[in-house]
């Protein structure tokens, strides 16, 4: 024990306050019983001890507060002896030492956790950093150090555990069929060798460290010792793969031993590629994305086959199969290409094409036609390393023929693999339409019209018994699979030396609702006459095409000085522009909002008189259903702007609404906490995973989430941006504005809270045949604290409160019974 902490030790304990009269005695003999088990677990110098000494006492102090005298310094002495010397390091320097000269300041156990949480993070101890960083949530004092909290908690997660790992660690069939082929690769290495002749395994990519911890329970229940060897190149993954292994070695969880001895991984961290090991019995690898090999599985598995295993060893997954099939759906045209954007905005002379060329999505999402039957298009061999660089080096390495089982429009062709774990093909996982619990999507190549239709037209006339060519090409981190075209066509000459658009860019250009809502919001706010306005346009799309709308709703005798952020260079921007019938006084800003009132400030100084402002966010809600963070950030410095000018600003959208419904949802369950990872003969713990589920949800389709309304839709929020008492508005909101959402209709299950962020106006249905894909689905994901079914008449309250990184939080705080509200 070192001297700082015998000295801190050898201070004496103040004797017990007696109870005050509010406290009842169970509460009492509680807090007495859990100071005497922290005091025990101190003087045993163990350091699992002083973990759980410091657990105990925060609990104490959570429930009474006004006993932080007595019990910082014996919290101190358990946090100090039970942290490594890098953390040590960091508490000398950090809250700890304000705790140590400022002990009348309970407040400051808030900073001593999140100082806590911030240090374990950067050890790689993520899920105990969190722990620790909701600890100091709860403790906060302030709205500054609940700020602090919170942004901390949020860059924590998003760090750590990207939300797609949820929805994979709940795919059932994946997780069977891996179990599966491990299980039989292991028997069949047992009886091809001696009983004495020990195994090993290598899990490339190991993530979580999920498969690693089959790989080594497997081994056991085969009764011969089985070596597993797991490699994670992304440090966050690594670091947390190495505590979720190390939490099956800990006491605490109430593990059986042999289930605590899963913790026998030998983690490597670092790329494969790059790993100096002994040649393995066999290699688990699931570096596998919607397009199968963008993840770099195919160098990977080559350099895997030569260096790491064994001649006679397997390569887990040891083949893949491409399947093709031809879809008539509409909606995907959206996404492609500018289709209903001509109906909006002039496009001549402003080539745009997909950046990417290709969309992943879930085809079971989108209304479709199958045009063809699923046909064969590659197969690689993963286990094979002269063939595959025999398909690299010929590259174009299939031309395939579909036969048209059904006429109509082709919109798309689908592709999707199987992905085979073993030589017999018995176990097998798939990223097919449609497959239970998948949660990889399809990817999507368009089929552009022939070369005498519109240039940017996607869909093209097939019959039955045509025979549609696709050709196939392969590359070390991708697959192409283009339908080639019977005459030459645009797609053949990938617009050369037109610019890039994203699929969401395509999609904003193309949602009629979102342009003819910002003409109503401009003609309903927008006076006649204007002093000199100028237009701040802070959209973030690729072109400015809401500053097209806004400055065409006005007359056209005012000519406005016009600022606009466009993710595209200049040059293209200013052609769209040019296009329609905008060419004056445009100039192209950052979106900072610093940057953007210097340029404002600027502009003002060089006209006569104070002018107007005009701040125009079409994005306001963006296509995932969030609020988009940074906008009443932007408008509360905008309107202290123009009290200082004296100018008058208007924001489109002048308002913002927000409707919150409580719903539950499988789908936003299985993306948001591990369920049921283990398979028959394994058990993983995924505590600490879920330690690290997200708060929030966005991006969801209609169709994905399936959400269960469980509450009738409240309208708890009403922002009046062009308003000055806007701003007033949201200082409100500060602090936390409480809602009571409810009655609850019906028994169920919550799983979140829905949040409709809306400037719609007036709320219009789209029009006959425009289909067209709705902006996402977005709110909070229900809190695991609370409990997880409701009953008819409950009723939720939720916290609604403004929070600079992320624009507006609502958290879900408490679950009031029926019988409880009057």
């Amino acid at each position: 024990m070192d001297d700082s902490a015998t000295e801190l030790q050898r201070r004496p304990v103040a004797k017990r306050r007696k109870r005050a009269p509010n406290v009842s005695a169970s509460l009492s003999r509680w807090v007495v019983d859990n100071v005497k088990q922290a005091r025990e677990l101190i003087r045993s110098e163990a350091r699992e001890g002083y973990q759980e000494a410091a657990g105990r006492l925060v609990a104490v102090l959570e429930k009474m507060p006004d006993l932080w005298q007595e019990l910082h310094e014996e919290l101190l002495l358990a946090v100090w002896l039970g942290s490594d010397a890098g953390l040590r390091a960091r508490l000398a320097e950090g809250a700890a030492g304000s705790l140590v000269r400022f002990s009348f300041q309970p407040q400051n156990l808030s900073s001593l956790f999140m100082t806590i949480g911030k240090a374990l993070a950067d050890e790689g101890r993520h899920c105990s950093a969190l722990r620790a960083m909701h600890r100091g949530l709860k403790l906060a004092p302030d709205k500054a150090s609940r700020d602090e909290s919170i942004s901390s908690l949020f860059g924590l997660r998003s760090r750590a555990l990207a939300l797609w790992h949820f929805a994979m660690l709940n795919d059932g069939p994946r997780n069977r069929a891996f179990a599966g082929a491990i299980r039989d690769t292991i028997q069949e290495l047992c009886a091809e060798s001696p009983a004495d002749v020990q195994h090993s395994c290598l899990d490339i990519g190991t993530g979580t460290g999920f498969l690693a911890l089959i790989c080594r329970q497997l081994g056991q229940h085969s009764n011969k010792a089985l070596e597993v060897h797991a490699c994670e190149q992304n440090e966050l993954l690594f670091a947390l793969a190495k505590e979720v292994v190390g939490n099956h070695t800990s006491d605490d969880l109430g593990l059986a031993q042999s289930h605590r001895d899963t913790a026998q991984v030998q983690l490597h961290k670092g790329n494969s590629c790059t790993l100096q090991l002994q040649a393995v019995d066999f290699i688990v690898c699931e570096a596998v994305d919607a397009e199968l090999l963008g993840e770099g599985y195919l160098q990977t598995a080559m350099d895997a086959c030569k260096r790491l295993l064994k001649p006679r060893g397997r390569l887990l997954p040891c083949r893949a199969t491409v399947h093709g099939q031809l879809v008539h759906c509409p909606i995907l045209r959206h996404s492609f290409g500018a289709t209903h954007a001509c109906s909006s905005f002039k496009l001549q002379g402003v080539g745009c094409r997909l950046y990417q060329g290709f969309l992943c999505e879930f085809l079971e999402e989108f209304d479709h036609v199958v045009l063809s039957e699923p046909h064969e298009l590659l197969q690689i061999c993963f286990d094979d390393p002269e063939q595959i660089q025999q398909q690299l080096n010929a590259c174009d390495v299939a031309s395939v023929s579909l036969n048209v089982s059904r006429g109509g429009t082709a919109h798309a062709l689908v592709v999707w693999w199987d992905l085979h774990l073993d030589k017999s093909g018995k176990h097998c996982v798939s990223s097919h339409p449609g497959r239970s619990e998948n949660h990889w999507p399809q990817v999507f190549w368009p089929i552009w019209a022939q070369a005498n239709a519109a240039e940017d037209e996607v869909g093209r006339s097939v019959s039955v018994g045509e025979a549609v060519e696709v050709g196939v090409r392969m590359f070390e981190d991708r697959i192409e699979c283009r339908v080639k075209s019977p005459e030459s066509c645009h797609a053949a000459q990938e617009y050369q030396g037109a610019e890039a658009l994203s699929v969401e860019d395509f999609r904003w250009l193309n949602d009629r609702s979102v342009w003819d809502n910002l003409r109503k919001h401009s003609a309903s706010v927008l006076p006649t006459k204007c002093r000199e306005p100028r237009i701040l346009d802070l959209s973030s799309l690729g072109l400015p095409a809401a500053l097209v709308v806004v400055a065409q709703s006005l007359p056209k005798e005012i000519r406005p000085k016009a600022f606009a952020s466009s993710c595209l260079d200049p040059a293209s921007a200013r052609a769209f522009l040019e296009a329609n019938d905008i060419s004056d006084n445009i100039s192209f800003c950052q979106r900072s909002s610093a940057h953007n009132l210097a340029c404002l400030e600027e502009s003002r100084a060089e006209q006569s008189g104070d002018g107007d402002v005009i701040l125009v966010f079409a994005d306001a809600v963006q296509r995932s259903g969030e609020l988009r963070p940074d906008i009443l950030s932007q408008v509360v410095a905008a309107h202290r702007h123009c009290a200082v000018t004296g100018g008058k600003l208007w924001v489109l959208p002048h308002f913002l609404s927000l409707s919150l419904t409580l719903v539950e949802s499988m789908p936003l369950s299985r993306s948001s906490r591990v369920q049921h990872p283990s398979v028959e003969g394994v058990n993983v713990d995924v505590r600490s995973l879920n330690a690290l589920s997200p708060t929030t949800f966005e991006a969801f389709s209609e169709k994905r989430l399936s959400p269960k309304s469980l509450t009738s839709e409240q309208e708890v929020l009403r922002l009046p941006l062009s308003s000055p008492s806007c701003t007033t508005q949201m200082a409100s909101l500060e602090a936390g504005k409480k809602y009571r959402l409810g009655p609850v209709l019906a028994d169920g299950s919550v799983h979140g809270v829905l949040c409709n962020w809306s400037w719609s106006h007036p709320q219009q249905p789209r029009e006959a045949g425009d289909d067209f894909p709705d902006i996402g689905k977005a709110g909070a994901v229900w809190p695991e604290a609370l409990p997880g079914r409701v009953a008819k008449g409950d009723y939720v309250v939720v916290e609604i409160r403004t929070f600079a990184a992320h624009g507006i939080l609502v958290t879900p705080l408490q679950l009031l019974p029926a019988a409880s509200v009057s």
